[in-house]
């Protein structure tokens, strides 16, 4: 019932490169979260905007290329693991659009 996933990636320095990705956005999140965190926070207005502005760019514009390269370089190209690639790029997708909003909101770019 809860076996594991089929293979998505190619093996080797595909699942290497997935992995290392995977921490790094993982990293990054929560170090935006951390400067949003402090930026709503702090009694000085506009003290993390900049910062907020760079990483609003970074996650406006490294999911969109890391799903491309994902699915034209690294998927295997399995038919039977298409579901499950596109699942994991939807939950991704969720996760990546709430903290551009989240950013956008407090920079009212709305």
């Amino acid at each position: 019932m809860f076996g594991q996933p089929p293979m998505v990636h190619k093996g080797g320095k595909a699942s290497i490169a997935v992995g290392i990705v995977a921490w790094l956005s993982a990293a990054v999140l929560v170090f935006t979260l951390w400067v949003l965190g402090r930026a709503i926070t702090c009694p000085v207005p506009g003290k993390f905007v900049m910062q907020l502005k760079v990483l609003g760019i970074f996650w406006a514009v490294g999911p969109p290329v890391w799903f491309w390269f994902e699915y034209y370089a690294l998927w295997n190209r399995d038919p039977s693991t298409f579901e499950t690639l596109k699942h994991g790029q939807a939950l991704s997708a969720a996760i990546w659009l709430a903290t551009l909003a989240s950013i956008a909101a407090y920079l009212k770019v709305f």
